[in-house]
C-alpha cells in the first residue's frame, strides 16, 4: 500500500486480491480460520517494506484495534523488527533522575496531577519532563516513550 495508514484486510483484498501473493495470503489465513484482520504498514528506510497484521476468526472493530495497536504495541514491534534486521538505532538517550521518576509514575498509571503531587512539583513541570522525554526518544506518545525507555533499560 502506498500510505502508512492502517488498512483492513477487506480493503487490501479489494485492491490487491487479484495478485497471486495477495490471494495466497488470504487463502492461507482462511485455512487457519481467520476471517478478518487489520494491517499496519511499518515505515522504513530504503527499499524494504514491512507490515504488522492482527487477525481474528471474527470481524474486528477497526477503531478499537487501530487505537490499541498504534498506541502501545506497534512501536515496540517496529523497534524489535529493526533490531532483528540489523538496523542500528541511534544511541540510547539518557534520562535525568527526575525524568525517570516522572516516567515511572506515569507508566504506573498516575495522572500528571498525581505525579506532581507525589514529586512535589507543578503539573506544568510534569508536562515539561514528558515533552523532554518524548524529544530524547523521538517518540510521539507516552506509551511509546515508556516502551522506548524500557527498551533502553532506562525504566
Amino acid at each position: 500500500m502506498a500510505c502508512a495508514a492502517p488498512f483492513s484486510w477487506s480493503e487490501a483484498f479489494d485492491r490487491f486480491g487479484t495478485c497471486p501473493g495477495g490471494r495466497e495470503i488470504i487463502e492461507d489465513a482462511a485455512r487457519f480460520g481467520l476471517v478478518d484482520g487489520v494491517g499496519f504498514p511499518l515505515l522504513s528506510t530504503g527499499s524494504r517494506r514491512a507490515a504488522a497484521s492482527l487477525a481474528s476468526d471474527k470481524p474486528l472493530d477497526m477503531e478499537v484495534v487501530t487505537a490499541a495497536v498504534l498506541q502501545g504495541i506497534l512501536p515496540v514491534v517496529f523497534q524489535h523488527l529493526r533490531a532483528l534486521n540489523g538496523v542500528s538505532s541511534s544511541p540510547n538517550p539518557r534520562l535525568s533522575k527526575r525524568e525517570k521518576q516522572v516516567l515511572a509514575w506515569l507508566a504506573a498509571g498516575k495522572s500528571a496531577w498525581e505525579v506532581a503531587q507525589i514529586l512535589t512539583i507543578s503539573e506544568p513541570t510534569v508536562r515539561f519532563h514528558v515533552q523532554a522525554i518524548k524529544k530524547k526518544f523521538k517518540t510521539s506518545t507516552l506509551a511509546h516513550s515508556v516502551a522506548a525507555a524500557i527498551h533502553a533499560h532506562q525504566l
